[in-house]
């Protein structure tokens, strides 16, 4: 069985912390951005399951491989994430780009829209 790579994490309270990572390579369609959460900044922290992750996967809204989520505190309301995704809709090979969601609100364990 191959490792599962994961990268670039992030961290944002809301109640609890939900700390969001990357996983798979950067250069393929099944890299992603996932999530985990805990009551304590200093974990354990609970990689959530389907139906509720991953985060965000290729296909959603038009994204390639996204990954590399930095999420940002609106006033302790919801978070606004910033991810890098490809621009050829295939792999790195065309190059990658800056994407947003604005609005992500978190509770009870689990990320979504507003």
């Amino acid at each position: 069985m191959a490792a599962e790579l994961k990268d670039v994490c992030t961290r944002a309270r809301q109640p609890g912390y939900y700390l969001f990572f990357s996983s798979n390579n950067y250069n393929s369609l099944l890299y992603d951005i996932s999530y985990a959460v805990s009551q304590s900044v200093t974990g354990p922290f609970t990689k959530v399951q389907a139906p509720n992750a991953p985060f965000l996967t290729s296909g959603t809204d038009g994204t390639a491989g996204p990954g590399g989520a930095t999420a940002i505190n609106v006033l302790d309301q919801y978070v606004n994430l910033a991810f890098h995704s490809d621009i050829n809709g295939k792999d790195a090979s065309g190059g990658r780009a800056m994407w947003t969601i604005s609005n992500v609100c978190l509770g009870n364990g689990v990320a979504k829209a507003c």
